[in-house]
């Protein structure tokens, strides 16, 4: 079960991995209701068909809620092997990696090799494996930062 604190977690990690305007407080509102009060999320009705805010504040509500909810068992699940690192990062739906990449990166840190002799070696760029690493580092902190609360 997800607690509050795991929850402001997230959402705050959510809100700094995406682009855009930051989410409503009446979105979070319904967020946290589908997560931690369903009944009161239930309770959500649109007030009348010409006023459809209600609703769309309950259907955006329920889609930060189960994001929410993905990242938690996201987090809960992050494997500790780099291979399984760059699988996991399939799951979030974010743009793919060519496998040369994964495979420069992989190289990297496994040998310690110098970063452009293994982009060079997988026949990618530099920039691509250096990207990579970053994403890598940055998954890893945030699943620690969600394991320590």
């Amino acid at each position: 079960m997800i607690t509050k604190k795991q929850f402001d977690y997230l959402l705050q990690f959510d809100e700094n991995s995406t682009s855009g305007p930051k989410y409503s407080e009446s979105r979070i509102d319904a967020a946290e209701k589908y997560i931690f009060d369903h009944a009161k999320w239930e309770a959500i009705k649109p007030e009348s068909k010409k006023s459809r805010v209600e609703y769309n504040i309950k259907s955006y509500g329920k889609k930060l809620g189960s994001k929410i909810l993905f990242w938690h068992e996201f987090f809960n699940a992050w494997p500790e092997t780099i291979e399984a690192k760059f699988y996991a990062l399939t799951k979030t739906g974010g743009r793919t990696m060519s496998q040369d990449v994964i495979n420069a990166t992989i190289q990297h840190i496994k040998t310690g090799e110098n970063m452009h002799k293994c982009s060079m070696d997988n026949g990618c760029f530099m920039g691509s494996v250096k990207s990579a690493l970053a994403k890598i580092e940055k998954f890893d902190a945030a699943a620690k930062g969600y394991g320590e609360l």
